[in-house]
């Protein structure tokens, strides 16, 4: 089944770059001694990379992670100036357990209509 493309809409949300950190058995496997701000600034440099987005144009930077302690907000702006993004972008994190990444896109969603 093929699905004709539609007309798009000044309110759609187009989602440009899906990259995640990988997955590996906790404790044991070959990324163990990684720190979660090391793997989370390889996925924003990536996607900043792949994008070809300008810094000065993004608005807002949500993580979605799970059980990092202080819910994960130093990790993350630790993990956004490793990759050399500029301190003055905005950025939070979401802690919903299995649904970390899938709330954090829904914040972005949200605050962009």
């Amino acid at each position: 089944l093929e699905s004709a493309p539609t007309a798009g809409r000044d309110d759609d949300i187009v989602i440009c770059s899906a990259l995640r950190t990988p997955i590996g058995r906790a404790k044991r496997g070959n990324m163990r001694d990684t720190t979660p701000d090391t793997l989370l600034a390889t996925v924003l440099r990536a996607t900043v990379e792949r994008t070809g987005v300008n810094q000065e144009d993004i608005g807002d930077i949500v993580v979605g992670n799970v059980l990092q302690p202080g819910g994960g907000a130093a990790m993350a702006r630790m993990a956004q100036f490793e990759a050399g993004l500029n301190y003055t972008i905005p950025l939070n994190t979401v802690n919903r357990q299995c649904s970390s990444g899938l709330q954090a896109f829904a914040n972005i969603a949200g605050g962009i209509r």
